[in-house]
């Protein structure tokens, strides 16, 4: 099981989706050759079964969580959209929907416990610093209210050594109503401590617009740099691209500057319409992985230390 594809599951809880059937193939939504073209990134470098068998691993070891807020829309006119908001601690994410009234927790344990029992198709997309992004895609039959209904999605992950990374994009059919949810999320390994040395981390972004299905890819460079009474980390995020357009996005880059990093290697910061939240991962925090919202992106990163 991998922990982002089981998120939408425990995510859908909103919508009463309490017990999991069988269900057909889910439609892959990237062309490989013209996402490298778009990006000017290389072809995969690994194939989804190595992957497969690191994320396997990750997910019975991790041991930090973050998510995004959550973006539904609906075909209702009084409820066009609405929002899940998140505050993630080290094992577990708060979920509250102030339209619905609604508070839910998604912990660790429960990600871990959450059985896929739907069908897979799964795409190595592209290779860059490298890391390859996958597409998965699922299509799974809930119970719900007493019937079957639809639960499908897509999501772009990438899973290094001790962290994984990854966005989303998923329905559920309820009576022919279709519901689209959309997030990312970033998960691995803690290191427990902030890297001892400035450094620079290297890696992509995986995201999806909060608007919209399509999938974002770009670079994500982290600069570290030690002080004698902190740790900063500086974030830059370049070349965005489009992948389900193939063109460049609208905001090619996104910064975040003077971010604090705790000692144990988690960092925070957030202000109105801009958030990033991750950590160190792996010994000697070798890598680091989190999530970013701004311009209406939800983003997840992953990146290795440069030697």
């Amino acid at each position: 099981m991998n922990s982002l594809r089981s998120a939408p599951v425990a995510l859908c809880i909103l919508l009463a989706a309490a017990s999991c059937g069988g269900g057909g193939g889910g439609a892959l939504s990237l062309a490989p050759d013209a996402a490298q073209d778009a990006a000017g990134a290389k072809p995969p470098a690994e194939s989804t079964s190595e992957q497969e068998e690191r994320s396997e691993r990750i997910t019975q070891q991790f041991d930090s969580l973050n998510l995004t807020s959550v973006h539904y829309q609906t075909p209702f006119p009084q409820l066009p959209r609405f929002v899940g908001n998140i505050s993630c601690a080290t094992t577990y994410c708060d979920l509250t929907v102030p339209a619905l009234n609604y508070r839910d927790v998604i912990s660790i344990e429960s990600l871990r416990s959450t059985e896929f029992s739907g069908n897979e198709n799964s795409q190595p997309v592209l290779t860059e610093h490298g890391i390859t992004l996958v597409e998965h895609a699922w299509t799974e039959t809930i119970t719900f209210d007493g019937s079957d209904e639809v639960s499908r999605g897509n999501s772009l992950t990438g899973t290094l050594d001790h962290s994984e990374f990854g966005s989303i994009t998923g329905s559920i059919t309820i009576k022919e109503d279709q519901v689209l949810l959309r997030f990312a999320g970033a998960f691995g390994e803690l290191a427990d401590a902030s890297p001892i040395a400035s450094g620079v981390w290297r890696g992509q972004m995986s995201a999806v617009s909060q608007n919209s299905n399509d999938f974002l890819q770009g670079e994500a460079i982290l600069t570290y740099s030690v002080s004698s009474t902190r740790g900063e980390l500086s974030a830059d995020f370049t070349d965005i691209t489009n992948l389900s357009r193939n063109t460049a996005h609208d905001y090619p880059s996104v910064q975040f500057r003077n971010i604090s990093v705790s000692s144990s290697g988690t960092y925070l910061q957030e202000s109105f319409g801009s958030r990033i939240q991750g950590a160190f991962y792996g010994s000697r925090g070798v890598e680091t992985a989190g999530t970013f919202e701004k311009h209406g992106m939800l983003a997840a990163f992953g990146a290795r230390q440069q030697q």
